[in-house]
């Protein structure tokens, strides 16, 4: 008489699997208040297919999308926004008494 051949699998990750989410593209805080497109300091590139959501490497590469709130673009494995202090929040609407200063008070500043 046969006995039945019992066949068990066991599902383990793939050998070296990571649990890190991969890298992909994220905002960055901006400003504050949007006020107008600034060229960022230090000359960063601009962005020409990246958009946030979608995969990236290097990790820690950086391009401007040319935002009016003048956020960057981030490849990180997770949200820069959403970590712990995660971005100021001031708005305009609660604020009292703001007075925006030319160039020339500015540099005296």
């Amino acid at each position: 008489m046969r006995r039945p051949l019992l066949l068990a699998v066991l599902l383990l990750p793939a050998c070296g699997s990571d649990p890190t989410p991969p890298p992909q593209w994220y905002f960055t805080c901006g400003d504050p208040v949007c006020s107008g497109y600034q060229i960022p300091p230090g000359g960063l590139p601009p962005c020409s297919y990246e958009t946030p959501g979608d995969a990236c490497r290097p990790e820690g590469a950086r391009c401007d999308p040319i935002d009016e709130c003048n956020r960057l673009l981030v490849c990180a494995a997770s949200n820069p926004v959403e970590q712990p202090g995660g971005c100021p929040i001031s708005t305009a609407r609660m604020k009292r008494d703001i007075e925006y200063l030319e160039e020339g008070e500015l540099r005296r500043m």
